[in-house]
């Protein structure tokens, strides 16, 4: 992999909560994008403690978060 930005979903998040040394070496000074999906999924476990939710918005400050906006809801892609 050799590029400088990645669009990353919920569970390569999960992974690089749990430590996985692998993604921390991959996406180490790379520009970070989830959607905001990922976000509210990330935040809603039931038994997420403090700490893990600390941990969690910390992280989630380092990316770019897309919101969704006119433009992705009127893109239509042929499937």
């Amino acid at each position: 992999m050799n590029g400088s930005r990645y669009f990353v979903d919920t569970n390569i998040l999960i992974y690089l909560l749990s430590g996985d040394k692998t993604l921390i070496n991959i996406l180490n000074q790379k520009q970070i994008y989830i959607s905001f999906i990922t976000e509210i999924e990330l935040l809603s476990f039931a038994t997420l403690t403090d700490k893990e939710r600390n941990k969690i918005g910390s992280m989630l400050k380092s990316f770019i978060i897309m919101d969704i906006n006119e433009s992705i809801k009127e893109n239509n892609y042929p499937i």
